[in-house]
């Protein structure tokens, strides 16, 4: 066979093992990927010295150039998501026409051999004798496993009736290392090493490792007397019996003890049902889910393989280690700045000295500019970074699974709390209502920091190497707790804080009396934690030739200034301007890091073919004109609605928005639930987070 091959999908699980094999054997490469995929996802395929071609195999055009000259294809490109809102254009398509338009190019350039990458799901499943090449699935129940059995039996009618020599694998869950992102399959033992795992029904089924599908396939493509179907496939286990061979290899991890009967998952379909309308989350427990993939049991047979092809499968046991020492070793690019130095230093200081210069007209017209300060912190600032605060939550495609309890509930008590603005109007309990939101306003914002900073840490961590950066930094996180608040300690000695809203509005602060002698311990306590901060993660780590987490330090001291510094120059009763400088400053980052975010995770979700939703569209497109004038908008319509209403009924609805934000918000950047930021990490740090 010629040395010149191609290989659909290259960059994906199977189609980098491939592509590994085919050059360890001396081949020369060509690997086809989607357009616009980023340079991480190609970055190793280069390191292999493959031919990176670029094309979307729906429109043939794009793909001729990669197939000129080869004189072999090994097709493995399809999407591997078990639901979609659009199945027939994100899931049967790709399939069937792609698959279709590959062959009828290997026809076109006249292509040798095609080996092409099926599944067992097409074979069919519960058979009481092992399933073999003969066997096909007649009774597919998801527009996944539908589309694979179409795709396979087209491709076959279509190779006999142009005289195209096909090949087809038919392989069950595979694992293995050589993975880039994580897969449905991979997902599951990495939620193992998480603790994660969810219990779930028995069923059993077989597991491959890649490198062992790559040799099979390979070895096809070399045998001139290989023909027709393989079914190449290793260890069959049980669910259970999964879950104890894992513990036997590492009894540190903490794996389900109990299984779910099959009926009680239809219990959990209303809420699944309720996450996808309300909140555009993909489905994962339909009936036709649960009907196709939990609870069956799958044996097949490969003793064709083994015969013709003279395969067999590595030991499971060396399968499953390679596979987790794989997802705790990404590729670590070696940078400590969560996007470009430049980009991250200009959003934490020009943030902050944008934030003071708020200053300049309170200090040349006193309490006068007070109420038009203030609101210009809500239409600029305040509503914006709820609005993008929220379009990270909307995008289906761009949450993987996180908690969404806790947020449902803080939900519903932030609505409580501000249907009590409007209840308590007037009354002693106003001043509680309106105290325990400016609270949550400061605990947000520091919320917010730190868990920023805790992002550089686990980045920095995983790129070096070096994971004593959550120790040696422990000062500094408490450091920057008491700093930050700090000026908070320094009001409770006011025995009063009456404080202005607006023109003709005040209230009284909610807080407890202390000492100065309490505060004067406060600050004592402060600095000794600012110099064990320093000495522990700047001295002692500069001496042992360590890195210095310079971009947490960074924020810090910006974040504490511009927290302290208004208080320097304003009283207590103009508190709303001093909280608003504060917070003016993390929402500035925020809008920066929002859409770096959305940049981010807008290639990886194009990369997977999943349609983007307008904000995300005019990300991708650059506009930023467009995403940051409808966030203006939504926020002068909310100061017109503010305008219009009954003060308190206004004032109600905006801090429902701005609360409900505050608490969300912050519980989305506690580093133990910051799943919805795990695509956005994967994509800027090149690892998968675990």
């Amino acid at each position: 066979m010629s040395k010149l091959v191609l290989v659909t999908g290259a960059n994906g699980h199977i189609g980098y093992n491939l592509a590994q094999t085919l050059v360890r054997r001396g081949y020369q490469v060509r690997g086809l990927v989607r357009p616009l995929s980023s340079s991480e996802k190609i970055a190793p395929l280069r390191d292999l010295d493959v031919e990176v071609f670029e094309g979307n195999i729906l429109d043939p055009e794009t793909l001729k150039e990669a197939v000129k000259g080869v004189q072999g294809i090994f097709h493995t490109a399809a999407p591997h998501v078990p639901w979609a809102a659009d199945p027939e254009n994100e899931i049967v398509r790709p399939y069937v026409e792609g698959t279709l338009s590959i062959l009828k190019l290997a026809k076109e350039f006249a292509v040798k051999r095609v080996i092409l990458t099926s599944s067992c799901a097409a074979m069919g499943f519960d058979s009481e004798l092992p399933l073999q090449e003969s066997d096909w699935n007649s009774d597919p129940i998801t527009p996944l496993v539908q589309a694979k059995v179409r795709m396979e039996k087209l491709a076959w009618e279509f190779a006999k009736e142009n005289q195209i020599d096909l090949i087809s694998f038919c392989a069950p869950f595979v694992i293995g290392p050589g993975f880039h992102r994580l897969t449905p399959t991979t997902e599951v033992f990495s939620q193992m090493l998480q603790g994660t795992l969810p219990p779930v029904p028995e069923g059993g089924c077989h597991f491959l490792d890649a490198r062992d599908l790559a040799e099979a396939q390979v070895g096809a493509y070399e045998t001139p007397q290989a023909q027709g179907r393989y079914v190449v496939a290793g260890q069959y286990l049980k669910i259970s019996e999964l879950l104890t061979f894992v513990k036997k290899l590492d009894p540190t991890l903490k794996l389900p003890s109990v299984q779910l009967p099959l009926w009680a998952l239809h219990l959990f379909r209303p809420m699944d049902w309720l996450g996808h309308v309300l909140l555009g989350r993909p489905r994962k427990l339909t009936g036709k889910l649960i009907q196709e993939f939990l609870g069956r049991y799958q044996r097949v047979s490969t003793e064709k393989a083994e015969r013709e092809l003279q395969w067999k499968a590595r030991p499971f046991e060396e399968t499953v280690l390679d596979t987790f020492a794989w997802i705790q070793n990404f590729k670590k690019p070696p940078s400590l700045w969560l996007g470009p130095k430049g980009f991250d230093l200009a959003f934490f200081h020009l943030s902050g000295l944008l934030c003071l210069l708020l200053l300049i007209p309170y200090l040349t017209h006193g309490d006068a500019v007070l109420f038009p300060i203030y609101n210009f912190y809500l239409v600029f600032f305040g509503i914006p970074h709820n609005y993008l605060s929220w379009a990270t939550l909307l995008p289906s495609s761009a949450r993987k699974t996180f908690h969404m309890r806790p947020i449902y509930g803080a939900a519903v008590i932030c609505l409580i709390i501000s249907v009590l603005v409007f209840a308590t109007e007037g009354s002693r309990a106003n001043d509680w209502v309106l105290s325990l939101i400016a609270y949550l306003s400061l605990w947000h914002a520091y919320r917010q920091h730190h868990g920023i900073c805790k992002i550089y840490d686990t980045i920095q961590a995983k790129r070096t190497g070096d994971a004593s950066i959550f120790e040696d930094r422990k000062f500094l996180n408490i450091f920057f707790a008491f700093a930050l608040n700090g000026v908070l300690v320094w009001a409770f000695t006011h025995s009063e804080i009456r404080y202005l809203l607006s023109a003709d509005e005040s209230y009284d602060l909610i807080h407890p009396t202390l000492s100065h002698s309490v505060f004067n311990v406060y600050l004592v306590l402060t600095i000794g934690l600012g110099i064990l901060a320093f000495r522990q993660s700047v001295w002692n780590r500069w001496k042992n030739g360590k890195w210095i987490p310079w971009p947490q330090i960074s924020l810090m001291v910006i974040a504490i200034l511009t927290y302290i510094v208004p208080y320097f120059f304003i009283p207590l009763s103009a508190m709303p301007l001093a909280v608003a400088i504060g917070t003016i400053y993390h929402n500035v980052q925020y809008f920066g890091f929002v859409w770096l975010f959305e940049k981010y995770r807008t290639k990886e979700m194009t990369e997977l073919g999943v349609p983007l939703q307008l904000p995300q569209q005019w990300v991708y497109q650059n506009a930023w004109a467009k995403y940051f004038s409808v966030a203006l908008i939504y926020s002068f319509s909310m100061i017109v609605f503010y305008a219009v209403t009954p003060r308190h009924i206004g004032m109600s609805v905006i801090y429902f928005i701005t609360v409900a934000h505050y608490v969300i918000d912050g519980y989305l950047w506690k580093g133990t639930h910051n799943r919805l930021l795990r695509p956005v990490l994967r994509r800027i740090s090149d690892y998968e987070a675990a």
